[in-house]
């Protein structure tokens, strides 16, 4: 007996053969699809960054220290005129300038409390209920932290989108009676950049970091 294998198997042959070629045809489509874009980095949380580990970050030439994450930074610049602090914040990148200290009056002291006052009646919705607080800041040093905020006029649009973006300036100061008691030298604490989304995002966490806020004689941080 002679089996003709062509009419046996020949069907089966042409199914295998097209199957082998759009597996071949799916396998050339696949070659040309471009590469996966990477993932996105994550933005730590407020939680991980509050109780994550912490620094105390002395700003070299001003006389303070603040409790902050680990991964915050403080940078000099002109010389140790010009201190910045820098980190991240679960909305953003944060910039906190820290300008030279300045000796102030009584009545320009009262002047920021009445400044802070205004502000807060202003945007009482976004801010807490005082802008002045007696302040214990260690070393056998006691001041005020006076809080000032305002809300800056929208910016014109960034080309590509559609809505103005708000910026606030908000500011700390930081005012230590002078052994005489006549004056009061004032350090301020600046965030710059600081768009209102972000502000309202990340206050509750960089709150924390101003409240930290102790101070520390010069000759305790190696300057002389």
């Amino acid at each position: 007996m002679i089996l003709r294998v062509g009419k046996v198997f020949g069907p089966l042959t042409v199914c295998i053969f097209l199957l082998l070629a759009g597996c071949d045809k799916d396998s050339d489509s696949a070659s040309t699809l471009p590469p996966p874009e990477p993932p996105k980095p994550t933005r730590p949380t407020t939680q991980q960054l509050v109780n994550g580990p912490r620094i105390a970050l002395d700003l070299k030439f001003v006389p303070l220290v603040l409790q902050t994450p680990d991964s915050w930074q403080v940078k000099t610049y002109e010389d140790g005129l010009r201190v910045m602090i820098e980190g991240d914040s679960p909305a953003d990148t944060v910039q906190i300038s820290v300008p030279a200290y300045r000796d102030i009056t009584p009545e320009q002291e009262a002047n920021l409390e009445a400044e802070s006052a205004r502000d807060f009646s202003q945007a009482a919705d976004l801010l807490p209920k005082s802008g002045v607080t007696a302040k214990d800041l260690g070393a056998k040093t006691s001041g005020k932290l006076i809080e000032l905020f305002t809300i800056n006029p929208p910016a014109v649009p960034d080309a590509g989108t559609t809505q103005p973006i708000q910026t606030v300036q908000w500011v700390f100061t930081i005012c230590i009676p002078t052994t005489d008691g006549k004056h009061f030298t004032a350090y301020e604490l600046r965030f710059l950049g600081l768009t209102l989304a972000q502000y309202k995002a990340d206050q509750a966490f960089l709150r924390t970091i101003v409240d930290s806020v102790s101070y520390k004689p010069m000759s305790d941080l190696g300057v002389n």
